[in-house]
């Protein structure tokens, strides 16, 4: 899966994982998404079928480890 980011939300994404101690980006994601489906009482179909595929993805290897900041500049910026 991709996403196009605002600079707006990359930067605002950034300051929350580094304020709130969350790992990385993926981490404060699933944190939100669990927020989310706790308000709304549940997910979408559309958005379930996207976490699956999402960790069938990382299940078999099909993702890339960002472990800087640079690493996350560069990834969002050849996107």
């Amino acid at each position: 899966m991709s996403l196009s980011l605002s600079p707006e939300l990359e930067t605002l994404i950034r300051e929350k994982v580094a304020e709130r101690g969350y790992r990385d980006a993926n981490e404060l994601v699933a944190d939100a998404i669990s927020l989310l489906d706790e308000r709304s009482g549940g997910l979408s179909e559309d958005v379930q079928r996207a976490l699956d595929a999402g960790e069938a993805d990382i299940r078999d290897g099909r993702f890339t480890e960002l472990k800087t900041a640079e690493e996350v500049e560069a990834f969002f910026k050849a996107l």
